[in-house]
């Protein structure tokens, strides 16, 4: 027996090895560790293949140009330069968010309209369903969508025939339009009819291999569980993964990992294409989850080029505008982002091999030795001043300590330091002692480098 695809869940797979063992049978577990895993309780693949080893396939034979076939291997592999074939063959298209999604939108429809087998694909349900509105407004608007009868399915969308809805449940009890094939979770439906006793649909097959046109099942049958479909004209990356159609489209927003973006642009026999948000996506609500610090911002704003902005629009970025990044810097940060799944056993081997890894440790010495570095500091700076200003440091005194620290590391002696700030300028009128301390201090260590430590 075998099982396919680095999304089988660790429950799924020792149930599936338990049933091999009781029954003498060998598993064969086929898919890749550099694609999505499982939703839940995923990394079964990654272990296996960092533990039995594997067999690899070395040349794709998914794409008809020979180019997409290299390329797809350095896209996997995490290799930056691949982004650039994908461009100059007009794969790769940047826009602000609302832009990209429709243009996303129209090429879906553009291809759909040819009859070619097409698949858009998006990171979240949410962009998903809002992608799928739209071009179910637009195949209204074309004739080919019937709005007048309709059915609410998932979140209570509409549908009607003609609409491509997805399959969110296994069921057993249906046969799918062919002899012994069940219906399950994935599964593309076309509704062809809405009638008193539920909704007729065909389900999608693979794409002809000559011309790329969609295929459906010759026999119609009914989906009484179609309330808890979702419409199938934009879906996320998992429930894409392993679908093989004529023109696969990435909606990419730069939040996502190569592990995405990897099957996201390698689904299409034909054309891949990306459409890439070049701004930031706003949310609606103003206040949602955490913020990043606002030193971060500054030096995105003080290094617009370095961030990947177009050198043309640097002053706006400088100056808070609106900022548009290159495509290609987006891609290439996703590409970057490994989002690999660990098992529980692979978690638990990191942690045993970083227990005693020398820059744990000295994190942990450091933490541990701070408040009796600081006393030390303290002391040493009390001693030197001079006694009509010797009074409690203020809260500043954190930041002339992290200063002191530095050029101990970097070989200096921490009381001369002191000292040096001290004696050649009086401290008469200083408001608070630390700070002036640390200003006097600070320039003389910033181009220090921290030497190396003796035993």
């Amino acid at each position: 027996m075998a099982d396919e695809g680095s999304m089988i869940s660790m429950t799924h797979l020792a149930a599936l090895t338990e049933y091999a063992a009781r029954n003498s049978c060998k598993l064969v577990h086929a898919g890749d560790q550099e694609q999505l895993a499982a939703v839940e309780g995923g990394g079964a693949m990654t272990l296996l293949a960092d533990r039995l080893g594997y067999v690899q396939l070395a040349e794709p034979v998914r794409f008809t140009a020979a180019w997409e076939r290299a390329a797809s291997l350095r896209l996997r592999a995490g290799d930056a330069t691949a982004l650039d074939d994908y461009d100059q063959h007009g794969r790769i298209r940047g826009a602000p968010p609302d832009q990209a999604m429709d243009h996303a939108a129209r090429a879906y429809v553009a291809s759909y309209l040819d009859g070619r087998d097409v698949l858009l694909m998006a990171a979240d349900w949410a962009r998903c369903r809002e992608l799928s509105q739209r071009i179910r407004d637009d195949l209204i608007h074309l004739g080919l969508v019937d709005y007048r009868r309709t059915v609410r399915i998932t979140d209570g969308t509409q549908a009607s025939v003609g609409d491509l809805i997805i399959c969110r449940r296994n069921d057993h009890g249906i046969e799918a339009g062919e002899p012994g094939r069940a219906l399950a979770n994935g599964d593309v439906l076309r509704i062809e009819a809405i009638t008193a006793g539920g909704v007729m649909v065909r389900r999608q097959l693979g794409p002809d291999r000559a011309t790329g046109q969609r295929r459906f099942t010759d026999r119609a049958f009914c989906y009484p569980g179609y309330q808890s479909a979702d419409l199938a004209y934009a879906i996320t990356g998992h429930s894409a993964q392993g679908a093989t159609v004529h023109t696969g489209i990435a909606l990419v927003t730069g939040t996502e990992d190569r592990q995405w973006l990897h099957p996201a642009m390698t689904r299409g026999t034909d054309t891949n294409l990306a459409f890439v948000f070049t701004t930031r996506a706003r949310p609606a609500d103003p206040q949602p989850g955490i913020r990043p610090a606002p030193e971060l911002d500054r030096y995105d704003r003080l290094h617009p080029e370095g961030a990947g902005y177009p050198p043309g629009l640097a002053a706006a970025a400088e100056q808070g505008g609106p900022r548009q990044r290159e495509p290609l810097a987006v891609l290439a940060d996703v590409l970057g982002r490994d989002g690999a799944e660990l098992s529980a056993s692979q978690i638990r081997q990191q942690n045993l091999a970083n227990a005693d890894h020398l820059a744990v440790l000295n994190s942990i010495w450091t933490a541990e030795t701070r408040a009796a570095r600081q006393d030390r500091y303290r002391d040493l700076v009390m001693a030197a001043l001079p006694p009509g200003h010797r009074q409690p440091l203020s809260h500043q005194a954190r930041w002339l300590f992290g200063t002191l620290w530095a050029a101990e590391l970097a070989g200096l002696d921490p009381a001369e330091v002191i000292s040096s700030a001290i004696t050649p300028r009086d401290l008469a009128g200083a408001r608070d002692i630390a700070a002036v301390l640390d200003a006097r201090i600070r320039p003389r260590v910033h181009p220090l480098l921290p030497r190396p430590q003796v035993p």
